[in-house]
């Protein structure tokens, strides 16, 4: 039997526990360091111990065929119970594909009777779009909102950064209390594009910059709010945000620092995505990693 050291244990174990304190609304709590004690009270170092020992046996023949190449599927992976629990994310170089998936999961996720908003930073949805209806967002005077519980594209086009963070933190502010209160009862879904501008590394460990997005991502599960993000600097976006999604997809990339970054997600499987064409990506959920060729490209 493969035994993971005590050590790996105690380092997951950690980790285990800071992404629970950021799930229950606490990102405070996650930058303090945890006793052993507390850790093993709360089945933290057993829960990962049996995660490394599982990953050490057996994870990686999941992941590959006989041939020992990654399995390739033409059919999109994609669980909408999952994404409603756990989001999704999408990395990867601009024009390798990740608003075109993106666009596909959305209508999965309005096929299934969910409201979706997508905050379009560069009117990329404004094209073959599953939503039809967009509001273009002003960066000058005031701008008064008012809409319906329906699928909309937010145009941030003309916006500065600064002005797009604003206009995020406000938005995910107003539809957390409108969840909180009552008001909303139905499911909603927010797509972040550029989402390293929203969630940049260290946003979920309290900057105030960007509180009222992190607390959407971090507690709007629990009110019925779920995200979905798209970013092509993976390295740039906070890690741990990466870590609370479940379903992922990752593109074509050569940056040296996202590669990196990508491979503490992929192991040695993060050699094929230098190899990846357009409309291909590495499918990974749950111990599981797939090749996925959109049919329109294949």
């Amino acid at each position: 039997m493969v035994t993971p050291t005590k050590q790996q244990i105690l380092e997951l174990a950690k980790e285990r526990w800071r992404l629970d304190q950021i799930r229950f609304g606490n990102p405070k709590l996650a930058e303090l360091e945890p006793e052993y004690d507390e850790l093993l009270e709360g089945g933290y170092i057993w829960s990962a111990k049996m995660e490394l020992m599982q990953s050490l046996e057996s994870k990686h023949a999941k992941w590959l065929e006989k041939n020992g190449e990654i399995e390739t599927t033409y059919e999109i992976p994609f669980n909408v119970e999952e994404a409603l629990k756990t989001g999704f994310c999408i990395l990867g170089n601009k024009g390798s594909g990740k608003t075109t998936l993106a666009k596909w999961l959305v209508k999965k996720l309005i096929d299934h009777g969910i409201v979706v908003y997508v905050l379009d930073s560069s009117q990329a949805w404004l094209r073959n779009s599953p939503i039809r209806e967009h509001v273009t967002i002003q960066p000058y005077g005031k701008q008064y909102l008012h809409w319906q519980p329906k699928p909309l594209i937010f145009d941030l086009s003309l916006l500065s950064i600064r002005d797009k963070i604003r206009f995020t933190n406000l938005f995910c502010r107003t539809l957390l209390q409108g969840h909180i209160q009552g008001y909303i009862k139905d499911w909603e879904f927010i797509v972040f594009e550029e989402a390293h501008l929203i969630f940049p590394n260290g946003s979920l460990r309290g900057l105030k910059r960007y509180a009222e997005a992190v607390t959407f991502a971090t507690v709007g599960r629990n009110y019925k709010l779920s995200f979905g993000f798209i970013t092509q600097f993976p390295a740039n976006v906070d890690k741990l945000l990466v870590k609370l999604t479940v379903q992922r997809y990752l593109f074509q990339t050569w940056e040296p620092n996202d590669i990196r970054y990508m491979s503490r997600l992929l192991g040695k499987h993060a050699k094929h995505l230098r190899l990846l064409s357009v409309g291909e990506c590495l499918f990974q959920a749950r111990g599981e990693i797939k090749k996925v060729i959109f049919e329109e490209f294949a």
